[in-house]
């Protein structure tokens, strides 16, 4: 951060005596003067005590800075009350008075109370300002100290003095880190690189939710937010051409794509980022892993000789409820490892050049992969990628519906997707409320593949938009767009082979729950005849009567019966014919496709 131009300091004060010549008061100035005079700062001091014309025209023209105050001074000091008034009025106004408040007071003193009641008014103005407009937020300070002495007020001014310097530090380096935030998404989206920029905040806003649900504290998450948003600042010196490379990078490539946190580090080395210091460790150590395999240097997320086993009890124990107290035990910075999980999930779920778009199931799954303490070879004590406590927050917030990843799929996934025509899109949810899902049934593999397929062809047109007529390129790209799209049309051959497949299978279930039905059938038969013939064994058995043999009398509802099981045998008869000819149907037109196109039946 450079150099700061000269700041003035416009400090209030009730001074001891009312004299401003008295040898105390010019003593304490003096002192004070002493105390802040520096190439970048400079002190002016008004006495509230000041009665004169001069005094009531600097209290009305002079932007304070600080104001030290005792008791006594806001309980009978008319300058003071009026102040107070002003200020408030400039607030309700929309002002920022942009002032700190330094209070003395004995105490013993009967006023305390009137005191911080005054105080916390104007906290709550300054409250309600910062809420409405976003304005930086007034800092209020209670110092109790006995205002007799000259000692305490040097103190007072002392802790004035940097309290208002560390205010006016951490402002700045806010804004640099934004400015630095801001200048990386322009120089990508002036290239035409609109995934890097999007994925600089959808990482922010996934390590925000992880952190939250471990409960860092307000500055950490401060902290952890500005530095996920500038964790790829050093890729502002990767080659364009490969950021957006369509497809995988060679090892020579990847080996660029990995210098890009060595050119950052270099980058960020000359700014001061003052309380947002852990900024620098996020941007040197996101891709660092907890086993020591990351790079630039082989960071590990535990120290040398953990007892591992007992750490996996306690992750089993905990059940996903880890807290910041359970993670930074290591080399790697507690900030980075949580930036380091929520860059890798979004990475998961699209890396719009690479195709590599994964389902929840997929990325649940790697989660548990890469998130677990396993032995591992000689050189290393174990195998985990992503810290195994921070793996499993994630996990569970992912199961109780406390974050849906695919709000943060990139854009051009969303809208390919709403293009599908071989795998029918996903419905979204209308009017949803909190922890419902963004779409009504989870995204299958082949909806996404069709959607990578869309969104290379999408990216294509959009660079031949791009190029001026005649440009060469125009050819070459032409020639990607028409090969992707052939990529499309074997996915729809193969969709649709796996769609007649899975009709085959349910025929052949069909066919085999009617052949059970069938043999079931001829049991039946089977023993109907056993008793027939049983009947007739009887019928001889019995001495014939003289004259006429009476005729055999058969029950209507046997003959019923025996009729109704031969129409069933006739027609599972028939319709045995009709599912082989089908059956026969289908082999013919599969041998027929499979001539036709040999290099489709691979799958």
């Amino acid at each position: 951060m450079g150099h700061n131009p000269k700041k003035t300091f416009v400090i209030g004060t009730a001074l001891p005596s009312n004299n401003p010549n008295d040898l105390r008061s010019q003593t304490i100035i003096d002192e004070l003067h002493s105390q802040f005079d520096s190439s970048d700062l400079e002190l002016i001091i008004l006495d509230f005590n000041d009665i004169t014309e001069s005094a009531r025209e600097n209290f009305a023209t002079n932007k304070l800075d600080i104001i030290i105050a005792d008791t006594e001074a806001y309980n009978s000091n008319p300058y003071v009350l009026q102040l107070i008034e002003n200020i408030k009025e400039d607030i309700n106004n929309g002002i920022d008075p942009n002032l700190t408040f330094i209070h003395t007071y004995d105490e013993t003193s009967s006023s305390e109370d009137k005191l911080i009641e005054i105080t916390n008014k104007l906290a709550e103005l300054v409250k309600k300002k910062d809420e409405d407009e976003g304005k930086d937020e007034i800092g209020i300070g209670l110092v109790p100290c006995d205002i007799s002495d000259s000692d305490s007020y040097i103190r007072v001014a002392i802790s004035a003095k940097t309290l208002a310097t560390e205010k006016e530090r951490t402002l700045l380096a806010e804004k640099e880190i934004i400015d630095l935030s801001t200048k990386v998404k322009d120089k990508m989206n002036e290239h035409e690189d609109s995934y890097t920029p999007e994925h600089l905040d959808r990482t922010c806003e996934i390590a925000v939710k992880i952190a939250e649900q471990m409960g860092l504290s307000d500055s950490d998450l401060k902290t952890l937010s500005l530095g996920a948003s500038i964790h790829d600042l050093g890729k502002e010196f990767i080659s364009v051409d490969l950021l957006r490379k369509i497809g995988k990078p060679t090892p020579e490539e990847r080996e660029e794509l990995e210098s890009h946190v060595i050119y950052a580090e270099a980058d960020i080395s000359k700014y001061d980022f003052g309380e947002f210091e852990k900024i620098k460790n996020i941007i040197a150590q996101h891709h660092e892993r907890c086993d020591g395999g990351g790079y630039p240097r082989g960071l590990s997320g535990f120290p040398k000789g953990t007892n591992l086993e007992e750490e996996k009890e306690k992750i089993e124990e905990i059940n996903g409820n880890a807290t910041i107290a359970d993670i930074g035990k290591g080399d790697i910075d507690p900030l980075a490892e949580i930036v380091q999980v929520a860059d890798s999930v979004h990475a998961m779920l699209g890396r719009i050049y690479h195709d590599e778009f994964k389902t929840i199931e997929d990325i649940k799954q790697e989660l548990i992969d890469y998130g677990s303490i396993e032995p591992a070879e000689k050189e290393k004590e174990f195998t985990c990628q992503f810290n195994p406590y921070i793996a499993n927050v994630l996990l569970r917030m992912i199961e109780k519906n406390l974050i849906d990843l695919e709000e943060y799929r990139p854009q051009a996934i969303k809208d390919a997707l709403k293009q599908n025509t071989i795998t029918s899109p996903p419905k979204e949810n209308e009017d949803r409320k909190e922890n419902e899902p963004m779409y009504e049934a989870p995204l299958t593999r082949e909806q996404l593949k069709e959607a990578a397929l869309t969104v290379r062809i999408n990216e294509f047109e959009a660079r031949i938009s791009n190029l001026q007529e005649g440009d060469p390129k125009t050819k070459e790209l032409q020639k990607e767009i028409e090969k992707t799209r052939e990529e499309k049309n074997k996915l729809e051959k193969e969709i649709e082979i796996e769609k007649l497949k899975k009709e085959k299978n349910e025929l052949k279930k069909e066919i085999e729950k009617l052949k059970e039905e069938k043999n079931e059938l001829k049991k039946e038969i089977e023993k109907l005849k056993e008793e027939e013939n049983e009947l007739k064994k009887e019928e001889e058995i019995e001495e014939p009567k003289e004259g006429k043999p009476e005729p055999i009398k058969i029950k209507k509802e046997d003959v019923q019966v025996v009729a109704e099981q031969s129409d069933s045998i006739a027609i599972s008869i028939r319709v045995g014919k009709e599912i082989k000819e089908i059956v026969h149907s289908q082999s013919l037109e599969s041998s027929e496709h499979d001539k036709k196109s040999p290099e489709e039946t691979t799958h």
